[in-house]
């Protein structure tokens, strides 16, 4: 089973029933995700704000939550990607959050599977397009 880096827009869809979750059930399908430890954060961030937006209920965000810990077995440490991640940041004028998924998806050979367009297209006009899958 290949490994994939797996970002918070990606994992949501699949654990909600939102706009690109038949979309995010197909990229994964067959492989193993692996997220950055700020994962964890980020997702739970997302439930919450669903919450808070009425469009889930609080008992629906503790399920995917739950489902996320399921789905995914290992996280990687961020600590030692955080230089690479901040390179990566300035070079592609985006979010260091962002880029630490993809610092985890080139420094562990896996491609990123991810919903942001934006990051995809940075990442892609620097040369690294072949890190980023984009889903959706």
């Amino acid at each position: 089973m290949s490994t994939v880096i797996l970002d918070a827009s990606v994992a949501i869809a699949l654990v909600t029933e939102e706009e690109g979750s038949e979309a995010a059930v197909k990229a994964l399908w067959g492989r193993e995700p692996l997220v950055p430890e700020a994962f964890w954060a980020e997702a739970t961030n997302a439930l919450t704000r669903k919450v808070r937006q009425r469009k889930i209920l609080l008992d629906e965000a503790l399920d995917a939550y739950r489902a996320l810990g399921r789905l995914i077995e290992y996280s990687v440490d961020t600590r030692p990607l955080g230089a690479f991640a901040m390179s990566l940041a300035l070079d592609l004028d985006h979010t260091v959050y962002d880029c630490l998924y993809l610092a985890a998806a080139i420094a562990h050979h896996a491609p990123l599977l991810t919903a942001d367009r934006e990051l995809h297209a940075r990442a892609t006009d620097a040369g690294l397009g072949e890190h980023v899958i984009l889903v959706g």
